[in-house]
């Protein structure tokens, strides 16, 4: 067993793609999702050899959870399990996940948790390493996008909402709306009566700034009445600001007034 180091980077997405495919991804997507995210250690990847050839790895990152206020247990969220075909059967999950164990025990982890289909849970999770799976749903995670994905889903959105009849007075000129989304860099958005764009924040003055959690962007996939809920408890605790809105209200009245 092997921690990580740069020279294994080939071998562990060769092995990834041998057990996902291709689609799993590339080697600047997996340097995204694990080497070079916030808080990697190289003992969060291990490498399985066998003969000097790398045929196994795993990946894990540890995270803060809150039970309750006042109540935080760190918690290692682990996947990414690939072991080459022909060394498959050998009990080397098993290994794998012994061989962590004591080390995750130093870090002062006491949970072990993971994300997974019904069909790898009962074949692989459940009957290897003793896992369980909550019957029921009583929260819900979140993961969060990368500034570039992020980009793209604003950009989504903007481009739904410049269609719309009433967003048209808006954008007899360009508007640019600055959004400044907690976790994550700065970025303006750009719409135009033809297109939207999303960029990283330039140095001109938007129209409109917006400051906001991110909890904000994932609403719409709630109940209306818990994304009520959201919407509020984040304006009553500050943590929804603008900038420029007032003067964006005028610009929609004045080009209302002056017709088509």
């Amino acid at each position: 067993m092997r921690d990580y180091a740069a020279d294994l980077e080939p071998h562990i997405l060769k092995i990834l793609h041998a057990s996902f495919g291709a689609k799993w991804g590339d080697a600047e997507f997996w340097r995204w999702k694990h080497s070079s995210r916030p808080g990697f250690s190289p003992s969060d990847v291990v490498v399985c050899a066998a003969a000097d050839r790398p045929i196994a790895c795993f990946h894990l990152t540890i995270r803060t959870i809150r039970l309750a206020p006042g109540v935080e247990i760190r918690c290692s969220v682990e996947g990414d399990f690939a072991i080459e075909p022909d060394a498959r059967g050998a009990g080397i999950p098993q290994k794998a996940y012994r061989y962590v164990s004591p080390r995750l025990v130093s870090r002062g982890v006491v949970v072990r948790a993971g994300f997974s289909s019904r069909d790898l849970f009962e074949h692989v999770y459940k009957s290897k390493f003793g896992h369980r799976m909550p019957p029921t749903v009583t929260a819900q995670y979140r993961k969060i996008l990368s500034d570039r994905a992020l980009h793209g889903k604003l950009q989504e959105f903007g481009e739904a909402a410049r269609v719309h009849p009433w967003s048209q007075r808006f954008l007899r000129s360009p508007l640019t709306v600055r959004l400044k989304v907690e976790g994550f860099q700065p970025c303006d958005l750009v719409l135009t009566a033809t297109a939207a764009s999303c960029t990283p924040s330039g140095t001109g003055r938007p129209d409109l700034t917006i400051k906001m959690p991110y909890v904000l962007l994932t609403a719409a996939r709630l109940s209306p009445f818990r994304a009520m809920l959201t919407v509020l408890e984040s304006m009553i605790c500050g943590r929804v600001r603008t900038a420029g809105l007032i003067r964006v209200m005028f610009r929609g009245l004045r080009a209302r007034r002056s017709g088509p």
